[in-house]
């Protein structure tokens, strides 16, 4: 199974997907993490998110994760100094968890999973959902509106790094092979 991660340290979008070797979607459990605290210095809220974050991922943390598929962040020129800690903070919390359990991370960047969901690397998030929805049945009627962009995300990226990875996909075979994953 492939941990899906939509990145951000004040939303954080996680899913658990299991597939199978013809990228068939077995299950897919998600979760949005969110940070609406306004009351902390930058410092503190990052540190504080940080230990948050750290604590959902382990609790929301699936048996028999293979590898962890993360949405890559593109960084612009101008964002502010705090934001830029923030992701960092969010990316050093993963790396932590993943190397605490074994668990390899692979990189997606958001025009690459949109090609590969949607169809088209400029694909809107409302088509990347929309994507998930008719290709996995994925019902994102328990999630906010705003919620809804980082699950489709998680699970996107999930699936992409799946399909893509050669050592996931050897992986998912054995599971499947072993009826570890059914």
């Amino acid at each position: 199974m492939v941990l899906g991660v939509d990145t951000g340290l004040l939303s954080l979008g996680l899913a658990e997907v299991v597939v199978w070797p013809s990228l068939r979607v077995g299950q897919i459990k998600s979760h949005v993490y969110e940070d609406k605290r306004t009351d902390l210095k930058a410092t503190e809220r990052i540190l504080d998110a940080g230990r948050d974050l750290s604590r959902v991922i382990r609790e929301f943390w699936p048996p028999n994760v293979i590898a962890i598929g993360v949405e890559g962040v593109s960084i612009p020129r101008k964002a502010a100094p705090q934001h830029v800690l923030k992701i960092g903070a969010g990316w050093g919390v993963l790396m932590a968890i993943a190397e605490a359990n074994n668990v390899p991370i692979y990189q997606r960047f958001p025009a690459s999973v949109k090609k590969f969901i949607a169809g088209s690397a400029s694909a809107s998030k409302e088509a990347v959902q929309r994507a998930v929805e008719e290709k996995h049945g994925l019902d994102f009627q328990n999630f906010t509106k705003g919620q809804r962009s980082h699950v489709a995300d998680a699970v996107a990226t999930g699936l992409c790094v799946a399909a893509q990875e050669k050592s996931i996909d050897m992986a998912i075979r054995m599971f499947d092979r072993q009826g570890e994953t059914k």
